[in-house]
């Protein structure tokens, strides 16, 4: 999985769990997760203008409706 953190991997280990219980093929499983992208979530950006430079988003809470 490429999003950082134990808790993600333990995330990632149920959900599996979860796949087998429901008979998903556990291939399939495990190469959706490896392709798991969160828009904002550790994001990396190199701009234009400034390549040695780079720029680490990591927008990580959540906005509740009022």
């Amino acid at each position: 999985m490429p999003v950082p953190g134990t808790y993600n991997v333990e995330n990632g280990l149920l959900v599996i769990a979860i796949c087998l219980s429901l008979g998903i093929d556990i291939e399939k499983a495990v190469s959706d997760l490896a392709s798991v992208s969160v828009p904002g979530r550790f994001e990396s950006i190199v701009l234009n203008s400034k390549p040695d430079s780079l720029f680490i988003i990591d927008e990580s809470h959540v906005t509740l409706p009022q």
